[in-house]
């Protein structure tokens, strides 16, 4: 499952990171861009360190978005 900035936030600020690991029979990817998107707003630093501290949790490469969506200027997160 590939996931963008808003669960990464949000279930760690609650502490419910591990319900996203734990529905996926497969690692979590987060792509880079994702990863700077979340570390530079509020409590950035501390939702990285969660996100970093689960082992289940991979960063990927950011990826080519299809044009039709690229097109909805919704950024990397």
């Amino acid at each position: 499952m590939i996931v963008n900035a808003s669960p990464l936030i949000f279930l760690t600020r609650i502490g419910g990171l591990v319900w996203l690991c734990d529905l996926c029979t497969r690692p979590v990817e987060v792509p880079r861009g994702v990863i700077g998107e979340v570390a530079a707003g509020q409590d950035g630093q501390s939702i990285i360190d969660a996100v970093a501290a689960e082992g289940r949790v991979l960063q990927v490469e950011d990826m080519a978005v299809p044009a039709v969506i690229a097109a909805w200027d919704l950024g990397l997160g």
